[in-house]
């Protein structure tokens, strides 16, 4: 795939790209389906600041990046720490410049039932899943209506947010990103700020893949049989992000499962 991204670029060097001179943040951004997002907004023109906690992983990613064009930086972020958002914030302005597009992107998960649960457990998910994210949407939200910068805020949120798959604080925590998605909608449509979310199915992140012919079978989906891949989730958020294509989009969640549990939802 990779080449032939390449290719593309050769046959068409002077394709407008979709966001040339407009900085992206992306969270979780160091692997999985960040790395996907972070490639895909690159490939569009964008310089990415890319946030994570692991930083090899982090490190990693932004490598990629200068390989597409210069101007990626990586910042080593625990997404809890939320007392440290307005020093980050400010880094990435002056490092990367004005923020147009910020992803929450970063989650976990703990293999833990409601009968199980500790409350250890159940913090570190919302507190990752959801505060962490509130908070930073809320510091670059201030900067955008600061800056009077009419920009995007997406997450990523999941089709357990519907779907029901035993890890009720994972399940619930993208729940609540959903209704948050609107609440913020209402809020910032007023400062020109779009808010939407990209609800993935089941993504093959066993490894950095190019191609959907590498994720794993997956009974569960109906297109194709096979999980998706990272890349996948980053072209979904790329569109909705771009003024070009979804100017008069803002408060919605789009679902990229393949069909995924589709049977399952809203019965």
């Amino acid at each position: 795939m990779k080449q032939v991204h390449n290719m593309i670029e050769q046959l068409f060097p002077d394709r407008e790209k979709l966001f040339t001179n407009k900085v992206v943040v992306v969270t979780g951004g160091g692997g999985g389906i960040g790395w996907g997002i972070c490639l895909e907004f690159a490939r569009e023109g964008a310089r990415v600041a890319v946030i994570d906690k692991n930083s090899k992983k982090g490190q990693e990613t932004v490598a990629e990046l200068l390989e597409i064009r210069p101007g990626h930086h990586f910042y080593e972020q625990d997404i809890k720490k939320t007392e440290s958002f307005g020093r980050l914030v400010e880094r990435i302005e002056k490092e990367v410049g004005t923020i147009d597009i910020l992803i929450n992107n970063a989650g976990i998960n703990t293999e833990h039932s409601f009968i199980k649960m500790t409350p250890e457990a159940f913090d570190e998910v919302y507190e990752t899943n959801l505060k962490g994210h509130f908070f930073l949407a809320q510091t670059v939200a201030r900067r955008m209506v600061a800056n009077k910068t009419k920009g995007v805020i997406l997450f990523t949120s999941s089709v357990h947010q519907e779907v029901v798959q035993g890890y009720p604080h994972y399940s619930s925590s993208k729940a609540a990103i959903a209704m948050l998605v609107k609440e913020l909608a209402v809020e910032l449509a007023p400062h020109g700020i779009r808010d939407l979310a990209v609800a993935p199915g089941g993504i093959f992140i066993g490894k950095k893949t190019e191609g959907p012919q590498e994720a794993n079978d997956e009974p569960t989906v109906l297109l194709g049989g096979k999980n998706g891949i990272p890349r996948d989730i980053g072209r979904a958020m790329v569109m909705l992000a771009s003024d070009y294509w979804s100017r008069h989009i803002t408060g919605e969640i789009l679902t990229v499962s393949g069909g995924q549990y589709l049977s399952l939802v809203k019965r």
